[in-house]
């Protein structure tokens, strides 16, 4: 068997050892076995009681606050945060080591997007963790990403040590709805017993069935000749308030154009539910309202004063995707009858 050596100059082989020796003494020297980046924050979730966020970029100042029971965002006040999303933030800052040291210097923070937030041209983030007497529990300037590892560029305001920590700080995406809880309401098709629909035009359907074990929806108002395209074409109807996401929210004083759509669903419980769509020049509107049928059980009557609790003091932004699910249309759930003479015509 043949073998083959490979003999490399006295010089190649020196400017290896040195590269070598180079990159385990730069390892050794900025790279640490994980520093806490707020090693009492586990200690102390208890009491936090407000998370700020400033971001350079857009001047925004966002934040959520613990209301006692649930977090709630401060645009729009008092609105529900997505617990979720604050969790995992909350998370991301106690796990997060400090695993390399980045510049001291000032003029270098730029490239690490970790300039103070007010410097021109910057791109950071301050991040600040407060607990419920109003004391700081952990503020830090959030930078750029890392291009090469999983892990954001982090500086204490108060140091001029830069870090790359271990994960990314877990904020919500700067093209997101941010804090704001998303789902609006999550009504399941079980509950579903009957639907009336109207739009602008004054055209009125009910879409109805006689009990939970009949599958589909059937349409009352089905004008002769005419039979439903297939047996379940008007049941993503009954879904419209399932698991139903926002764009966006605003007090309910909020002045809005004429009533678009109409719909009102009974449920089997007794909970009726109104949800009125509106259209203005830049987004859809949705508007609900809670009541209980007479008769309805104490459980619907306690579900409505609840819901309404929640829901009255808002109206919610659509996108135009979840606003065309809306539109009810015969042609879209409703075919001819076959002509029985021409199927029974021999071919």
């Amino acid at each position: 068997m043949l073998s083959y050596r490979v003999a490399l100059p006295l010089s190649t082989v020196f400017l290896l050892l040195v590269a070598v020796f180079s990159t385990q003494h730069f390892a050794s020297r900025w790279q640490t076995d994980g520093i806490a980046l707020a090693p009492q924050l586990a200690d102390q979730l208890e009491t936090v009681g407000e998370i700020i966020w400033q971001d350079a970029q857009s001047s925004e100042t966002d934040s959520v606050s613990w209301e006692g029971s649930h977090w709630v965002v401060a645009k729009p006040s008092g609105y529900p945060a997505d617990r979720e999303r604050v969790f995992a933030l909350l998370e991301s800052l106690v796990e997060m080591h400090l695993i390399e040291e980045k510049s001291r210097r000032p003029e270098d923070y730029g490239q690490l997007g970790l300039n103070d937030i007010h410097a021109p041209g910057s791109r950071s983030g301050l991040l600040r963790v407060i607990d419920d007497s109003g004391e700081t529990l952990l503020e830090v300037l959030v930078g750029d990403r890392s291009t090469l590892r999983t892990g954001h560029f982090l500086r204490r305001p108060s140091s001029p040590q830069s870090w790359l920590g271990d994960r990314e700080v877990a904020l919500p995406p700067p093209e997101s709805i941010g804090w704001l809880q998303s789902t609006i309401v999550d009504l399941p098709y079980s509950r579903v017993a009957s639907l009336r629909i109207a739009d602008e035009l004054g055209g009125q359907w009910t879409l109805e069935r006689d009990s939970v074990d009949e599958k589909n929806l059937r349409l009352v108002e089905q004008p002769e000749f005419m039979r439903l395209r297939y047996a379940s074409a008007l049941n993503r109807y009954g879904n419209l308030l399932q698991d139903l996401q926002l764009d966006g929210v605003e007090a309910a004083a909020t002045q809005l154009t004429a009533t678009q759509w109409q719909f009102d669903f009974n449920l089997y419980n007794g909970l009726m539910i109104s949800a009125t769509l509106y259209q203005d020049s830049v987004a859809p509107w949705l508007r609900l309202s809670f009541s209980s049928a007479e008769g309805a059980s104490a459980e619907a009557v306690a579900e409505a004063e609840q819901m309404n609790a929640r829901h009255s003091p808002w109206v919610y932004q659509l996108s135009h995707y979840v606003y065309d699910r809306f539109q009810f249309r015969l042609e879209d759930v409703l075919e001819p009858e076959p002509d029985e003479a021409l199927e029974a015509e021999p071919h």
